[in-house]
């Protein structure tokens, strides 16, 4: 056995310790080195009853990792000529006239891909608990069209799903065909990764991981698995599921075309699926975090973060939020470029990866990622008591409301697509949003016309939901010039506020 694979098998005992801190049942990994497999690691379980044993052949939803597959699904339509890197999507898809004029005018494919574009994030439009999406694809395009930018086009940078889901539009345009099938056809078919897949039969199969969520005590809690496939809205920013195995296949793969590009974008190795590979590798955006000098030149770009080790990694994984400090990875370490991508009460995934990487570039201390989990977890237990610290430093005492009745009614986002209904149930109001019952929230009065539904850990985690920021629960009504109840604002959906206009006056 090799020097290299007994110092990765040396780290079991603290992942498993990573995995049982964060409240993760299982989870699945695979270590890679000079094209060869390194190490294969399973634990826990992969089903609700706890007997299935989590394999290298477990299939999970593998989130935003879909993103550089689509990102490299455009390049074979580019091979084609079918569309270009810079082509404005609105000459594509006429129908695509967002708010912001350059946005129009000017997004491509590029921009969409490097999450340059000032889309916000707005996760909460599409995604609120539940397995469900709130919003079907076939209203990608008016919600999009009404998204305000959160900065100037191209100036900055920020997050977003909607762009992958709107190049994967584009992908569907130019091709006439779904964007799954030309993944599929142009990745998958060719690398024989038979069991990867987009279809939502897969959590129905006997060897996929159902869903669970962290409480606060570090317990789990049964969950239906979030229903992100094909079929739905945000498929193309994080729908594929795949295991381990085929994992391997895929970056194997990637990693051989990468060693063996050619700058004028094509590709050396005969039967090889990736097409534009220095494209697809090139820096697009700059990670705005100018002051974290330990994350030396950090870019992003078609669904890689990059940078240089030594160097602090995981800078768009959750973790970056709720530790002191990232950690360094790679000290001692010859310096490299990397390119990275990064439920629980931390994103153990993250630090997992981040900790096998440390000890492949052979650091001689390995940071301690427990104390880093530990530290996650103490965050995130706080979080609901700061959230009502902050809550209620800001409230104001004494004021007055109107009958609950008055508020009560339907309210639309600028798109019509998009609607809440605030009702009366005798004793609170309830906030519904999309007009789904599984989406119903209790209404607390906070003061004047203003109402909060924030949640405490548990409550959010029992009904799958993301953590959101503090203003994401607070609602302000609006009255017009007879004290009519016109509108409220959504204090923030993940890059702004949102004003939706009450039914009859819009």
């Amino acid at each position: 056995m090799d020097e290299l694979r007994t110092r990765l098998q040396a780290l079991h005992s603290i992942a498993e310790k990573i995995i049982s801190l964060s409240g993760s049942t299982g989870a699945s990994l695979g270590v890679l080195h000079n094209g060869e497999i390194k190490l294969t690691e399973n634990f826990g379980f992969q089903d609700h009853s706890r007997r299935q044993r989590a394999t290298s052949d477990t299939l999970y939803n593998i989130g935003s990792l879909t993103k550089s597959m689509v990102a490299q699904a455009a390049g074979s339509g580019l091979d084609e000529s079918l569309v270009a890197w810079n082509t404005p999507v609105s000459s594509l898809i006429p129908e695509f006239h967002n708010v912001d004029r350059a946005i129009t005018e000017q997004c491509s494919l590029v921009d969409l891909l490097s999450h340059r574009t000032g889309l916000p994030t707005a996760n909460v439009l599409w995604y609120q608990g539940g397995s469900k999406s709130l919003v079907n694809k076939k209203d990608l395009l008016p919600l999009v069209n009404a998204m305000s930018p959160t900065f100037s086009f191209r100036s900055s940078w920020r997050y977003s799903n909607w762009g992958y889901s709107l190049a994967a539009a584009v992908l569907e345009r130019v091709t006439g065909q779904p964007w799954q099938m030309i993944v599929k056809k142009r990745l998958w078919d060719p690398l024989e990764m038979k069991h990867t897949t987009t279809e939502a039969m897969w959590k129905s199969l006997p060897n996929a991981a159902q869903g669970f969520m962290a409480l606060e005590d570090a317990s789990t809690f049964a969950v239906d698995a979030q229903a992100i496939d094909d079929s739905s809205i945000m498929g193309p920013a994080g729908g594929v599921c795949s295991n381990v195995n085929e994992l391997f296949i895929y970056y194997c793969a990637l990693l051989e075309a990468y060693k063996h590009r050619n700058e004028d974008n094509s590709h050396s190795i005969s039967g090889s699926p990736f097409k534009h590979v220095p494209t697809v590798f090139s820096a697009h955006s700059v990670l705005p975090y100018p002051t974290v000098p330990a994350y030396n030149d950090t870019t992003y770009g078609f669904g890689w973060a990059r940078g240089y080790v030594p160097g602090a990694l995981g800078i768009i994984s959750d973790n970056s939020g709720m530790v002191q400090s990232m950690p360094i990875i790679g000290r001692g370490a010859l310096p490299q470029q990397l390119r990275h991508r990064v439920g629980e009460l931390c994103d153990s995934a993250d630090w997992l990866a981040q900790m096998y990487l440390d000890s492949l570039l052979g650091s001689p201390n390995i940071n301690d990622f427990i104390r880093l989990t530990e530290e996650c977890i103490q965050v995130t237990r706080s979080r609901f008591s700061e959230a009502e610290e902050t809550l209620s430093k800001e409230r104001v005492s004494g004021t007055v409301l109107k009958p609950l009745e008055q508020y009560c009614g339907r309210y639309y986002w600028e798109s019509r697509f998009y609607f809440i209904d605030v009702c009366f149930d005798g004793e609170d109001l309830q906030l519904i949003i999309q007009g789904r019952e599984d989406q119903s929230y209790k209404l607390k009065h906070y003061h004047y016309d203003t109402f909060t539904w924030l949640m405490a850990h548990d409550e959010e985690a029992k009904r799958g939901r993301f953590i959101q920021s503090t203003y994401t629960y607070k609602i302000v009504f609006s009255c017009d010039e007879h004290h009519n109840i016109v509108s409220f604002t959504w204090q923030d959906i993940g890059g702004g506020k949102a004003l939706l206009r009450k039914e009859n006056y819009q």
